[in-house]
């Protein structure tokens, strides 16, 4: 029986019409390729055959974040995320995921805290690589069953946190191929705000000194400098800064750390969220928070505490200048979630239909099949 001119050979010529889809100038080829926005299609594709799999590098796949479902552990090897790009809800099966916590944001990888022999590694859920990572010696071992770290980042450094029920915060650096980590502690006596690493040296925002970012040495722990608090542009009726405040991060953004502050967070009302972004200015030698009205292409991703930056040109789709994040919503009959994209520019607040009711906040995930 002849083929239908809709299929394809497994050299990806169209049958009847003996006209191969690689036939296409490059150029107009690698077009139609940088417009795929999900890596689900990218995947696809890319494995049509051997033809468009060597012509299409692993580089060229879509950046645009994911949004984990982030349960207490993940029972079985499957995966729950959602794709920012195609607006779908996908399951994953991830072979090694069973039994394990998972902490981001990160560019690719999670970090996975496996319960069942307390081991820590960085697992890439679109690849299934897994790298273990050294073990962790906490001194407090009647807190180690339940002590799970935050991944700060994922890079060329590993860096971790995590807040005991003694108000000790631990930091904890490695590189690849260290068979132990850099640990420092830190006494701290009320919440935690964003934490980064940045150029060797940890940044800590801390509520009960009254929003200066301390940084501390990466190496030796010890104190290095603190950058006062910025002048808040918002007027607080109430007296106290704090009060203005829901969330407050620290993100690296294109080489500069970011400071962004999430306030006006009535779960009553949709898309009447505010941010401030300020940026670390080092100017005249005396570091400071400097206010930010405009970050250009770029774009941040939040979740309940942690966040992300990437730029257009890396996720195509999304708009530039602008900060998306989960919303908690309290209807009559209980809490749902809205994903939003907060616009810089003009402070408005776009509403995405992505309604749930058991999701957390994230974390985000950006796919790499590097």
């Amino acid at each position: 029986m002849e083929k239908s001119i809709h299929e394809l050979d497994s050299d990806c010529t169209i049958v009847k019409a003996k006209t191969s889809l690689i036939d296409l100038p490059h150029d107009l080829f690698f077009f139609i390729i940088g417009k795929l926005v999900d890596i689900s299609d990218f995947i696809r594709i890319r494995a049509t055959c051997k033809r468009w799999h060597s012509l299409i590098s692993l580089s060229d796949s879509p950046r645009v974040p994911w949004i984990f479902n982030h349960r207490l552990i993940t029972l079985g090897a499957y995966l729950e995320l959602y794709s920012l790009a195609s607006r779908k809800f996908h399951t994953i099966n991830v072979p090694g995921a069973s039994d394990k916590f998972f902490k981001g944001p990160s560019d690719g990888f999670f970090l996975a805290f496996d319960t069942r022999n307390f081991t820590l590694s960085l697992l890439n859920p679109f690849t299934y690589k897994e790298f273990p990572l050294p073990s962790l010696q906490l001194k407090w071992s009647p807190l180690c069953s339940y002590f799970l770290p935050e991944l700060i980042c994922a890079g060329e450094v590993v860096a971790i946190s995590g807040l005991t029920s003694q108000g000790i915060l631990l930091l904890a650096s490695c590189r690849s191929g260290d068979d132990k980590w850099v640990t420092v502690e830190h006494q701290v006596d009320s919440k935690i705000g964003g934490i980064s690493y940045y150029k060797g040296m940890y940044f800590v925002n801390i509520e009960s000194e009254m929003g200066k970012t301390t940084i501390i040495d990466a190496m030796t722990g010890g104190f290095v400098f603190f950058v006062p608090a910025p002048d808040r542009r918002c007027n607080n009726l109430k007296g106290s800064w704090i009060e203005l405040l829901s969330y407050d991060y620290l993100v690296m953004s294109s080489g500069e750390l970011l400071r962004v502050f999430r306030v006006w967070n009535d779960y009553m009302i949709l898309g009447n969220e505010y941010f401030e972004i300020y940026r670390l200015d080092y100017a005249g030698g005396c570091p400071q928070w400097v206010i930010v009205d405009n970050i250009g292409d770029r774009m941040l991703f939040l979740d309940a505490a942690h966040g992300l930056s990437l730029v257009c040109r890396d996720a195509p789709g999304m708009k530039g200048n602008s900060i998306y994040f989960i919303k908690p919503f309290h209807w009559c009959n209980g809490l749902s979630k809205f994903l939003c994209r907060y616009d810089i520019s003009d402070g408005t607040t776009e509403v995405f239909p992505f309604n749930v009711e058991t999701w957390a906040d994230g974390p985000w995930i950006v796919p790499n099949l590097r």
